[in-house]
């Protein structure tokens, strides 16, 4: 069985519409390239992001929960199946055959037992001996017609094709066995030994719209990160070789991308330019946010064209629409949307984000929305979280916090309206007008 890798595109942890449109975009952009490359997600769809991908007929990402290597991450050793009934003689071909010294035993769906070089070896000494004290000659003819039912070893330790390495390992130190059977769905598919296990090939991730390892999928550090794209702050992840980084100032990953397909001469399809549009109307919350640039509002016009919208205006609100999620989520649900973590010095905080169409919707359910992040700040063991209910029309935001040091906060965003809640008019991108303020008010 080998072990054909992709490479996987993939935006941060609780994905937002260019995270997840990006990781589309560019793993497309790369296949025109010759990169066999395959979208993923780091969690679930957000409702905007459902409704956009649902618009254009685009299948939704595959899910990584997690980049820790499993077993079906190493190639396996090719061992077929020997029937119960297979002979010693034709068990002692295969073994050289195929160059193991262990063998499955049963059928697919149903592993009987394992046979070993070393249970044959012994049943011939057995035999030998019984035999030479009774007649002084061995009748190996018949030895080699048993079958290898006889002589197989019924207590077998399985693996499945999902389990972690890191329990494998421990296991195979629990059993000492040469090699174990490998099961998928239920079927057999191959035999691992702990020679495969030593150095497992590591899995290739380009990351998207994200360049820190708190906001990157689980187990980050174990794959090999070999590209970034992206429009944020740099985050200090370090990495054990030089890779292609390219990373602009601009209000969006996918003007990147769009960029990036234009350089390379390579035609959208239209599914693929309405993914990207839409990302920049999310990002840029239809160019109101500060972090908007001419390049968005460029590549917009564009992909507009390109994905056959005719009222991109009217797109754009029914888009954002589906945004606005106060409504249909609870308060613990809307305390955790599009959560992204940050270290501002030694304070560990997460700052997320909802958008909503009144402010008055946001103000109803500040109680419930201060009692649900304090409990989400315990449960996760932040200094700090914060959560921005941003009104797109009167293109303001309520910042509400949770946990101590508070202080630090108002000298970024002064005098709050009552405690853990600041209206900030003007203030819609977290990106430029929530993290520097944080960030110079905790490390200066």
């Amino acid at each position: 069985m080998n072990v054909d890798k992709p490479v996987y595109v993939i935006g941060h942890r609780n994905p937002d519409t260019d995270s997840v449109c990006s990781a589309i975009a560019y793993a497309w952009l790369k296949r025109q390239l010759g990169v066999s490359a395959v979208a993923a997600r780091a969690g679930a769809l957000n409702p905007e992001t459902q409704y956009v991908l649902n618009y254009f007929g685009v299948e939704e990402p595959v899910l990584l929960e997690d980049m820790y290597p499993r077993l079906k991450d190493v190639e396996l050793i090719a061992v077929p199946m020997l029937n119960g009934d297979t002979k010693l003689r034709e068990v002692s071909h295969l073994f050289t055959d195929y160059g193991v010294r262990c063998m499955p035993v049963g059928t697919p769906e149903n592993i009987e037992g394992v046979v070993t070089v070393t249970d044959l070896a012994k049943c011939f000494y057995k035999e030998l001996c019984a035999q030479e004290n009774e007649s002084g000659s061995v009748d190996y003819s018949q030895l080699l017609d048993a079958p290898v039912k006889d002589i197989m070893s019924t207590n077998v330790v399985a693996f499945n094709n999902n389990e972690l390495l890191d329990d494998v390992k421990n296991a195979m130190l629990d059993t000492n066995f040469r090699s174990y059977p490998v099961v998928e769905a239920g079927r057999y598919i191959g035999m691992i030994d702990k020679v495969r296990l030593l150095k497992p090939a590591k899995t290739q991730l380009i990351l998207v719209d994200h360049n820190e390892r708190t906001q990157a999928v689980e187990g980050s550090e174990e794959a090999e990160i070999i590209e970034i794209i992206d429009h944020h702050r740099l985050g200090g992840m370090s990495t054990a070789a030089p890779i292609y980084i390219r990373e602009e100032p601009v209000g969006c990953t996918a003007t990147i991308i769009t960029n990036m397909a234009e350089l390379y001469k390579l035609e959208l399809p239209r599914e693929i330019a309405g993914l990207l549009l839409s990302a920049i109307i999310s990002d840029t919350l239809y160019f109101r946010s500060p972090t908007t640039t001419q390049f968005d509002k460029d590549a917009a016009a564009k992909l507009q064209k390109l994905a056959g919208i005719e009222d991109v205006e009217a797109y754009a609100m029914e888009e954002l629409k589906q945004g606005s999620v106060i409504a249909r989520l609870s308060a613990d649900e809307l305390v955790r949307t599009d959560l992204k973590e940050f270290d501002f010095g030694e304070v560990k905080a997460s700052v997320a984000q909802i958008n909503i169409l009144g402010r008055q919707q946001g103000l109803d359910k500040v109680p419930e929305l201060m009692a649900a992040l304090e409990s989400m700040r315990e449960a996760e063991n932040f200094d700090l979280s914060f959560l921005m209910v941003t009104d797109i029309l009167s293109e303001a935001t309520d910042l509400l916090v949770a946990g101590v040091n508070q202080a630090k906060v108002t000298e970024a965003f002064g005098k709050p309206e009552e405690k853990g809640h600041y209206y900030l008019p003007g203030v819609l991108s977290r990106k430029k007008q929530i993290i520097p303020p944080l960030t110079d008010a905790f490390t200066k």
